[in-house]
């Protein structure tokens, strides 16, 4: 995280310098956090705690205090905590069921924001945007985002949404940044790419996406409702480099390529999507 996050680390830990772990810190005292951690990066320093303690295994009580000790000193409570919280005192199918349920009243298109408070809502399509994808994508040219879409439902053995496919709406345009960012539909490449999404739009629906990101694939709370995802994945050979080389990748891009209009750029070569959007390569 703090080899991504470069302005965040410098003004967090100064005189830290990049090198070989274990780095070896004095904890920073919680009235004094305010003062050190400048008014535009605290969102950021309670989205980092809270990212951290879910890739910790076992949560316990005393860890979940002390994050929540750190982020009211930096002004902030918020889904995240709360979802830390149940996953705590409640187990995993609490916290799951909090996590869809933030989603919905806070992000879903049709959510109200608070007073005062800029939301992005998530990247979701209308159903009749779906009739007839599939035929469309058959007919694109070799290359083109089209192509490369079925060519990644095919070989993750997805069915091509319609209207009536459970979650399309919402899938579809996942999907299609998967492509775009090419990342395969593992849970190091699902880790990847929301840790890319948020690099490159630090707005409250990517910050809550990669916390689902990561409640699904490292903290692994979602078996509950039916994920199979058992094990945590950051500890496998190459997850935090690849983590970590996304975020880096998401810095590099230029603009927010989630809420393209990707079935209006079917017939674009791929290679000229990611030109639009100043997608890096890996």
């Amino acid at each position: 995280f703090f080899q991504a996050a470069d302005g965040i680390r410098d003004k967090l830990v100064t005189g830290v310098q990049t090198c070989a772990l274990p780095i070896s810190l004095a904890a920073l005292p919680v009235d004094e956090c305010a003062d050190a951690i400048p008014e535009e990066l605290r969102k950021q320093a309670r989205g980092l705690m809270i990212i951290l303690e879910l890739c910790r295994h076992p949560l316990d009580r005393a860890q979940q205090e002390r994050v929540e000790e750190y982020a009211f000193a930096l002004g902030g409570d918020g889904p995240g905590l709360t979802i830390v919280r149940n996953l705590v005192n409640g187990g995993t199918q609490v916290a799951a069921a909090d996590y869809l349920r933030h989603f919905d009243e806070e992000f879903a298109p049709t959510a109200q924001a608070p007073a005062g408070d800029v939301r992005a809502v998530a990247p979701i399509l209308d159903e009749g945007d779906l009739v007839g994808l599939e035929e469309r994508v058959r007919a694109q040219a070799p290359g083109t985002l089209g192509a490369e879409f079925l060519a990644f439902c095919e070989t993750n053995g997805f069915p091509v949404a319609t209207p009536e496919t459970e979650h399309a709406t919402t899938l579809v345009p996942h999907d299609m940044c998967h492509v775009v960012s090419g990342y395969a539909a593992t849970p190091e490449g699902e880790i990847a790419l929301g840790a890319m999404k948020l690099a490159v739009s630090d707005d409250e629906y990517h910050w809550f996406e990669f916390l689902g990101n990561l409640a699904i694939h490292e903290a692994c709370i979602f078996n509950a409702l039916g994920y199979a995802q058992a094990e945590p994945t950051l500890a496998r050979p190459g997850a935090i480099e690849m983590m970590v080389a996304a975020m880096n990748r998401g810095r590099a891009t230029a603009r927010d390529f989630s809420r393209a209009d990707f079935l209006g750029m079917l017939d674009w070569q791929l290679d000229d999507v990611r030109e639009e959007f100043g997608v890096a390569p890996r």
